[in-house]
């Protein structure tokens, strides 16, 4: 039997705006912004960059990385993916994967969400998963396995081990 890593990802990306939130109620607000995305300029498209960036990881030389990819990708393709990202809903399919699954998610006070808002999100997102197991990783921002090297890889050991 396999096993399942997941990071600091929830199952419908658009519940860290609306926890209620369905992917028909999303829908029309995802293809808005990938319209808007392909329509910025190079100039307007690296500020927006810079922005996600910032709140992604608390690394400096990975925040540089991280806008040098954007700029490199393919607009139509990051803003068609973007769109994919906040519609598409997974929480309806979580009960049939019948392996262990662990989440990890990073938690930073800097991300003003109170600790146990953020707890009761993930919870209630992988509420369908048997036996799920939901750990937090703090002073991390999305990418944990930077900002939190050694966290990230004791948990990752734990779930994948050598």
């Amino acid at each position: 039997m396999g096993r399942v890593f997941i990071v600091d990802a929830l199952p419908f990306f658009s519940l860290l705006f609306n926890p209620l939130a369905t992917s028909e109620q999303v829908l029309p607000q995802a293809e808005a912004l990938e319209k808007q995305m392909v329509s910025l300029d190079d100039r307007q498209f690296e500020q927006q960059a810079k922005s996600s960036a910032s709140i992604l990881t608390k690394d400096g030389e990975k925040k540089d990385l991280l806008l040098k990819w954007s700029k490199e990708s393919d607009r139509k393709t990051y803003a068609q993916l973007f769109r994919e990202v906040m519609a598409y809903d997974a929480r309806p399919e979580l009960h049939k994967i019948a392996c262990p699954i662990v989440v990890v998610y990073a938690y930073d006070k800097a991300m003003n969400v109170p600790e146990a808002q953020l707890a009761h999100l993930y919870a209630n997102a992988y509420a369908n998963v048997k036996g799920v197991r939901i750990q937090r990783v703090a002073d991390s921002f999305h990418f944990i396995m930077w900002d939190q090297p050694e966290n990230f890889q004791k948990a990752l050991n734990e779930v994948l081990p050598r």
